[in-house]
């Protein structure tokens, strides 16, 4: 669903009537391909994620759990701070 959510949320912006910046002023051509494959990599981690989160918590392996929270957590702040240059 976050996914979908990413996705739709660039296609509405992209429909509108001004979409600021997307057609000129050195931006990407390939913006839309970059988002598209961001939400994918997103949506795979996020299912491995889970996967990987249940199981170390079904084994009681602490470990694990906090791997998986702090690649998440690491993940999250790369592209948050990719998005702000």
């Amino acid at each position: 669903m976050s996914g979908a959510f990413a996705l739709i949320n660039v296609l509405a912006d992209a429909a509108g009537p001004g979409t600021v910046g997307l057609r000129g002023g050195g931006d990407s051509p390939v913006f839309f391909v970059t988002s598209a494959l961001t939400t994918l990599c997103f949506i795979l981690l996020h299912t491995s994620w889970s996967v990987t989160f249940f199981d170390a918590l079904d084994k009681r392996n602490y470990v694990m759990i906090l791997t998986v929270v702090g690649s998440h957590f690491a993940s999250s702040f790369f592209v948050s701070s990719v998005q702000k240059m």
